[in-house]
């Protein structure tokens, strides 16, 4: 979106068309504002060895903030 986005303002004449390029803008903030939000199942799956593992894991996981 932010390439096609990129190449379309490239585009525009010169001198700068200002109400174009404030038209391709409000259309480009529209739609980075409202992505698609479904509820599309995830191929998540839970770890061998339960609640321990994933603790384990997470312990190696987060050594830059232990707090968190």
């Amino acid at each position: 979106m932010t390439e096609a986005y990129r190449r379309r303002t490239e585009r525009l004449p010169h001198p700068v068309d200002e109400r174009g390029r404030a038209a391709l803008e409000r259309r480009y903030a529209g739609t980075v504002a409202s992505p698609p939000y479904d509820g599309a199942p995830t191929l998540a799956r839970t770890l061998a060895g339960g609640p321990a593992a994933r603790d384990d894991l997470a312990a190696r996981a987060v050594f830059e903030c232990p707090r968190d």
